[in-house]
């Protein structure tokens, strides 16, 4: 079983009877507020339920939300998060419910018995939300990136074969263009999120049945992302290589993120379940954990041979 939250002021009255509880008012811009519900099985609640994936950061660093009107400590970049989400949700949703399973909120902490049980759920709990929301930004930004991958979103066509040309012609055109450098710079602010380096985060996405990427105020379905990000990850060096312009990206171009990103982009576009260990283990270099134990941990869930007795007591790191 697990709990969610709820950080929407109406209740959704599609969610089971035993979770009808009103969340606390939203206060546009104040403390995060919202009402852990009561434990449900995870098939009862299929699809009604959105998870987020984030990047948790310093565990020292931490600021105040409300649960059920009492101050709750998390991590500074949960609460940043969830403000983000929340945004998110109102300005594409509207008035409609958020139900969102937050670790540090869901799981009690203190349990030592529920961390681990909670943990060996991880691969369900993501792949059964209706969707996964990440949150790239840890701190008010500007969301310029995302805006540019949308812009190129809706100029390239979408026969597959075409977009690698497409998208050179679009960028070369516009190698002059001040804002197009700006958004293309905007890149790698998305780029250098801590998001793209962390162990746990994996399968949180490659469970995901769809995701929605948050930054900066912006927001970019994967369905929109993917195609994109992949043709801007296989062009880069092209401009690079093609323009004076992009000097700066050169010193960049082979930086840990840009490796980190177009693995992680790489490996969702060419997912198909769970590997052998042999295959999966490699993955691991590519990623940071605050105990060194998760580079087995984070992915032992996907292992063809793994088991839920394999994660008896062990606590997710950030």
């Amino acid at each position: 079983t697990v709990s969610c939250i709820s950080v929407l002021p109406s209740p959704n009255p599609d969610f089971p009877a035993s979770n009808e509880r009103r969340s606390l008012p939203d206060h546009c811009g104040g403390l995060v507020e919202c009402v852990l519900q009561s434990k449900n099985p995870l098939s009862t609640i299929a699809g009604r339920y959105s998870a987020l994936s984030y990047c948790a950061g310093n565990q020292t660093n931490t600021q105040i939300v409300l649960v059920n009107g009492i101050r709750f400590r998390v991590f500074a970049n949960l609460a940043h998060a969830l403000a983000e989400v929340r945004y998110f949700w109102k300005r594409v949703y509207g008035n409609r419910e958020l139900f969102l399973w937050v670790d540090q909120i869901c799981i009690d902490q203190q349990n030592i018995i529920e961390r681990s049980h909670q943990v060996s759920l991880m691969r369900d709990i993501y792949s059964y939300a209706e969707d996964v929301l990440v949150c790239l930004s840890v701190r008010r930004t500007k969301g310029q990136g995302i805006l540019w991958l949308q812009h190129l979103y809706e100029r390239v066509p979408w026969r597959s074969n075409d977009l690698d040309k497409e998208y050179r012609r679009e960028s070369s055109f516009n190698l002059g263009n001040p804002k197009f450098i700006e958004g293309w710079l905007g890149i790698y602010d998305v780029f250098e999120s801590a998001w793209w380096t962390r162990a746990w985060v994996y399968q949180e996405f490659m469970s995901a049945a769809q995701a929605h990427f948050l930054f900066g105020r912006e927001s970019i379905p994967w369905s929109a992302l993917s195609p994109i990000l992949d043709t801007y990850l296989s062009t880069v060096r092209y401009l690079i290589h093609q323009d004076g312009l992009f000097q700066e990206f050169q010193k960049t171009a082979t930086t840990a993120e840009y490796r980190t990103v177009a693995e992680m982009v790489d490996s969702k576009l060419r997912w198909t379940g769970p590997v052998k260990l042999i295959d999966l283990l490699p993955l691991s270099r590519y990623y940071a954990t605050s105990n060194i134990r998760d580079k087995v941990y984070a992915f032992l869930d996907w292992l063809f041979l793994a088991t839920k007795s394999s994660q008896t007591t062990h606590r997710r790191n950030p």
